[in-house]
């Protein structure tokens, strides 16, 4: 179980929100929405291990989740090329923490004839399954997904997060979906929490059949 417990967090002097509690369980999706600026970002930061909160706790499984060693939570970039090396060509990049197995990469839709690529060279649905295989390489529990379809056309995006949704379910992965599409979220996620009322909402419920989504809702 991947838990917040009474955090804080923000930027400088300034808390974008206060005394939070989150559980995201193994499959689960759950939608993160609210308005520009009220903190989705920095929260999957925080949940990631990649920003330090003013007060509170994460943990995975009761383990702090920057504890030294492998993260069980990986983040997911809305613009992935600025997560990558530009000097790397890909098949370097999709092997940063371990290398994928072949089936994992023909699944998740990362070709051989893509591995000399650079990653400027390549589109952004292409970037954003680079991005996931490289994620799942290090095996993780969780992920956070931050606005990574915002930028793609419909087609593309149905099929990104069918994807996802699709390796959550069978490898037990819970994802933070995070995005200004509540549309979207109505349609992947079991829950949808409004950072910005701290408000939960349900999804539409008809999440597998259009999406491939487990319409797993948590008690948090």
């Amino acid at each position: 179980m991947l838990e917040a417990r009474a955090v804080s967090a923000g930027h400088g002097g300034l808390v974008l929100f206060r005394d939070l509690d989150l559980t995201i369980a193994p499959g689960q999706v759950l939608g993160l929405a609210g308005p520009s600026g009220c903190g989705k970002t920095t929260l999957g930061r925080v949940l990631a291990g990649l920003h330090r909160p003013f007060r509170g706790a994460v943990r995975v499984d009761g383990r702090p989740v920057a504890a030294p060693g492998n993260r069980p939570v990986q983040y997911l970039h809305q613009a992935p090329l600025m997560a990558m090396n530009p000097r790397w060509r890909v098949a370097r990049v999709i092997a940063e923490a371990a290398p994928p197995s072949p089936e994992l990469a023909r699944r998740v839709g990362v070709t051989e004839e893509l591995h000399d690529r650079f990653p400027h060279e390549l589109s952004g649905g292409q970037l954003q399954r680079v991005a996931i295989l490289r994620s799942l390489g290090a095996a993780p529990r969780y992920l956070v997904a931050d606005e990574i379809s915002s930028a793609m056309d419909p087609l593309s995006q149905a099929r990104i997060w069918r994807l996802l949704c699709s390796l959550a379910e069978e490898f037990g992965i819970g994802i933070l979906a995070i995005s200004h599409d509540r549309a979207l979220l109505g349609r992947i996620a079991g829950d949808i929490l409004n950072l910005a009322t701290l408000e939960r909402e349900p999804g539409w419920g008809f999440i597998e059949s259009h999406m491939g989504c487990p319409a797993h809702r948590s008690s948090a």
